[in-house]
């Protein structure tokens, strides 16, 4: 019962990515957006299914749970975004009451899911006496498990058609007319990254500390960010590429920019204008110092470098060392690790440690410094996926 047809896959990943629910017809599609669901992304979608009668039960089961029902028990007392989850609790209570939900194919056990026992988790007996049976109980049906929404993986990067450089540029030139007349397409790149910098701060919320923003300024937004990319390949003479990803969760084919050595590629969120609009933020945290943190990404790591390897002689107690010689005390450490590791045993069998090194260079420096050492968006690449670059084409 967990089998789903491409179209279905298709169809649950595209309300993972904003798209309405009422585009989900079938009781299984909407149990396994509930599977993947991420509730930090809102509950929007759940709306519909618990006002729908053909939802499964135990999707309801499953949902209402899922909510917090074990906690969130006195109205009074909740913060503003769990009143939300709340009232669609007690939605789902007054439907279950009067039998709303007309199928009960899928099997969901609130005492059990994943080993986790909701009722267990319950703060107070009182409140788990209050809850409706049907809430409570095992639901008839088949258990589903949560399904692999990708056909196939997929990561690659070339160069952008005629066509793809066609819409590129239509897009910066709707990119710019948000910015006139103060700057147009001709205009120095600094100007231009000055305006995009007022523009952003402008938007700002005046009070309160975040702000949502509409699809149409979102997609404002997303133009601003192609602009901003366009100034970095005059200034820096970086490259426009396209990079295509399909994964678990993922369907996209999107503009990015590749460094003019091939060493690293910058996501648009990597100089995303609309996350340095959507707050207040303290002074010199803005596009402009945003751009600065992009424009020498080596002095960026370089810093970010030192600081790590000062917290490893520290942590791991190496003495009073320089960064070079802790460094290499981390490469042995995390290159013993990964001859424990059974992923990485067959694919290192018979190499040198050096080859080792070379062909994982930046899965051990992931390891060591817990990260890429780039700022958020930015991708550093191994010299031998460069090389890929340079002839035009990454996969893997």
């Amino acid at each position: 019962m967990s089998d789903l047809t491409k179209k279905q896959k298709k169809s649950i990943k595209k309300v993972l990515r904003g798209a309405s629910a009422k585009g989900l017809n079938d009781p299984i599609e909407k149990h396994q957006l509930l599977l993947h669901w991420n509730f930090d992304d809102g509950i929007e979608p759940f709306n519909y299914f618990v006002e729908s009668k053909d939802t499964d039960l135990g999707t309801i089961v499953l949902l209402y749970w899922m909510l917090g029902a074990g906690f969130l028990c006195e109205e009074s007392e909740l913060r503003d975004y769990e009143k939300e989850f709340y009232e669609l609790i007690k939605k789902i209570e007054e439907n279950v009451k009067v039998d709303f939900y007309e199928n009960q194919n899928i099997s969901v056990d609130p005492k059990n899911v994943d080993g986790t026992d909701y009722l267990d988790e319950c703060i107070c007996d009182e409140l788990l006496n209050k809850i409706p049976k049907e809430l409570t109980r095992a639901t008839p049906g088949e258990l589903v498990e949560r399904a692999d929404l990708a056909a196939e993986s997929v990561y690659k990067i070339y160069p952008p058609t005629e066509k793809d450089i066609e819409k590129l540029n239509k897009k910066i030139e709707k990119g710019f007319e948000l910015l006139s007349p103060q700057v147009n397409r001709d205009s120095d790149p600094k100007d231009i990254i000055k305006v995009i910098d007022e523009y952003s701060k402008n938007k700002r919320p005046q009070k309160g500390a975040s702000k949502k923003f509409s699809r149409e300024e979102r997609n404002k937004f997303g133009l601003l960010d192609l602009v901003l990319g366009e100034q970095f390949v005059r200034m820096q003479k970086w490259l426009w590429f396209i990079r295509e990803i399909h994964e678990q969760v993922i369907d996209s084919r999107e503009f990015i920019l590749v460094s003019a050595d091939n060493r690293y590629t910058v996501g648009l969120y990597a100089f995303s204008v609309e996350k340095y609009s959507d707050r207040n933020y303290s002074d010199g945290v803005d596009v402009l110092s945003g751009v600065k943190v992009l424009s020498d990404i080596d002095a960026y790591t370089k810093k970010e470098k030192a600081e790590q390897l000062k917290f490893c002689r520290e942590y791991y107690n190496y003495g009073d060392i320089s960064d070079e010689e802790t460094e290499e005390k981390e490469v042995e450490r995390v290159l013993a690790r990964l001859k424990e590791t059974p992923f990485y045993k067959e694919k290192i069998e018979g190499l040198t440690d050096k080859e080792i090194v070379e062909k994982f260079s930046v899965e051990i420096e992931r390891r060591i410094y817990n990260h890429n050492l780039c700022p958020d968006g930015v991708g550093r690449l191994t010299d031998e996926t460069a090389k890929s670059l340079s002839a035009g084409y990454v996969s893997r």
